[in-house]
């Protein structure tokens, strides 16, 4: 599923980079690091996807970075309890993420066309109202993929019934609009560790293996 997204998201233009988090896993970040044999500091498990673009705040560089983790529903898995329990075990990938210096992570639970909206709207009542009373610094997006590659949004707020559904450019622009400092219903969930000394050097090494200015 990460590799049809990142195809459906390079293909909006929106962003100058869309990439599978593998690409930060490896030797180089390690070397620019100079964890040589000790290791990095903990396990090194990556993003589902990278997205960059222009930072329009300028804070703490120009580049804007988007950690994005993507849990998917196959038929049925909203109806099953232990796909729900195996996701909210999963909202600490994300905040794990942050640690890598991006400007701010996303949860993207992703249904497939054949799980009921009823089983869907509870699930997103559920998860949504822990990241938000617990004030997580996580973005969640909550939506189902359909056919022809359209999407119906259940979080963070419910556009299930237009005609057409919104297209991955709409999810894309959607993403984008973390990145908008105007939006203050984004500015609590971005990345609160920018002014680490350690987040920000891993920031640079991440920047430095995707060959972002």
């Amino acid at each position: 599923m990460e590799r049809d997204l990142l195809k459906l998201l390079s293909g909006t233009g929106r962003f100058k980079k869309v990439l599978r988090g593998e690409a930060i896993k490896g030797k180089a970040i390690g070397e620019i690091m100079g964890w040589n044999g000790a290791g990095p500091p903990w396990a090194l498990t990556v993003p589902d996807l990278i997205l960059a673009g222009d930072n329009f705040s300028q804070r703490p560089d120009d580049a804007f970075l988007l950690a994005v983790e993507i849990k998917y529903f196959p038929r049925g898995a909203s109806s099953d309890k232990k796909h729900w329990r195996q996701s909210f075990r999963e909202i600490g990938q994300p905040l794990r993420d942050l640690l890598y210096g991006f400007d701010a992570a996303v949860l993207w639970h992703l249904f497939s066309e054949s799980n009921a909206d009823d089983d869907i709207g509870k699930y997103v009542a559920m998860c949504g109202e822990v990241i938000d009373k617990l004030k997580l610094p996580v973005v969640y997006f909550k939506t189902k993929l359909t056919t022809h590659d359209r999407f119906a949004f259940f979080y963070p707020w419910r556009l299930e019934n237009t005609s057409p559904l919104p297209d991955a450019a709409y999810v894309a622009g959607c993403l984008q609009q973390i990145n908008n400092e105007r939006d203050g219903s984004y500015r609590a969930k971005m990345n609160p560790l920018l002014m680490d000394e350690k987040v920000l050097g891993m920031r640079k090494a991440v920047k430095s293996v995707l060959r972002i200015p």
